[in-house]
Parts: C-alpha cells; structure tokens; sequence
C-alpha cells in the first residue's frame, strides 16, 4: 500500500479492511464527522454577522426640552425611541415612545414626546414624560443600530449648549460631549 499525506488521509475517512486496503465506503462514525465538518462549511457563508452598534444617537437639551438627536443614513429605514429603563426581572410591559421613518442622511434633532419630523410618524406613545427617579434609555436605528443612552432626568442640567449625552461603548456610563464631535463620528458608521 502507498503511502504520503493523501493516502492517510483517506485512511481517516474510510475504512480499511484487514488486507490494509482502502474500504469503497467509509467508516459510518468518519461520514458522519465528514457529513458535519463539510455542512459546517458550506453554511457558515450563510450565517449572518451582526454589525456592532454605533454611538449614532445621543441626548440633548433646548431650553428645557430634552431632545433626541439621531445621525441618520441616507436610504434606510430609521427609529428613535426613548423608553423606561427596567429589570429584566419584571413583569411590567414596556413604556415607550418611539418615532420612525426614513433616514435622509441628515442630523435629525427631535423633541421627546413632541411631533415627529415632516415624514415620519409616532409608532408608540405608551411613555408621555419624563419624571424624576425613574432611569430612561435614547435607542435608534439607521442601518446601524445605535448604542443606548441611559439617563435620569438629572442628567439634563449637565447637558449644555451645543452638547449632547452619548455613549461610545457597551456598559459604559454616558458622557457629556460637544455635538460636533459627536456627529463627526456618528457619521463614520454610515
């Protein structure tokens, strides 16, 4: 019998009978591992990635008027939401209020609970106001999904002009940033 690195090979996926030839069918335990390594294979291409979230949406205040301002990307669908901050232990739905529609590539500044921008429309009015005490969450979407930013109503006073609150990571606390700033970056993940 040869042998080199092809015929060994062969020897993992098949049987060999007791001439030490190589058996036409392979071992039933080998075709299985080789039904599994080769289907593994040919759906991994298959199997979507998640693009990360992007600091895309942030808060900011004017006058006393909280505001969400939402770095759109031209063509896709977008969403901005603000929502009651709760455990993952509770039972009570959530309370939200959320306006969508579609990205024009434009800064959008949208006061909360207020009328939604000229082609847009509320999708959820369950939340009405912000009080004192109670943790919220600024979503948004637009080709991206946006990473959170999570705020009480004490966080307004730290937000002045021309500021926003923005998280630019995962299990970060937000910060206080120049909007400028803010959305030369968001633009990138367009």
């Amino acid at each position: 019998m040869e042998s080199g690195p092809g015929v060994y090979c062969l020897k993992l996926l098949a049987a060999v009978d007791s001439r030490g030839e190589i058996a036409q069918r392979p071992h039933p335990i080998m075709r299985r591992l080789l039904t599994t390594f080769v289907g593994a294979i040919l759906l991994w291409p298959l199997s979507a990635c998640t693009p990360p979230h992007e600091p895309i949406v942030a808060l900011a205040v004017r006058g006393d008027r909280p505001i969400g301002v939402l770095v759109t990307c031209a063509g896709s669908f977008s969403s901005l939401s603000v929502y009651e901050d709760r455990p993952a232990s509770s039972d009570a739905s959530l309370v939200a209020w959320t306006v969508d529609g579609d990205g024009t590539g434009e800064v959008l500044e949208v006061e909360l609970f207020g009328p939604p921008p000229l082609g847009w429309q509320v999708r959820e009015d369950a939340l009405t106001e912000l009080r004192a005490g109670v943790q919220y969450s600024l979503w948004g979407a637009s080709r991206r999904y946006a990473i959170s930013v999570d705020f009480t109503t004490a966080d307004l006073a730290r937000i002045g002009p021309d500021q926003v609150l923005v998280a630019e990571h995962y299990h970060e606390a937000a910060q206080v940033k120049s909007q400028d700033s803010f959305v030369d970056k968001a633009r990138d993940a367009c």
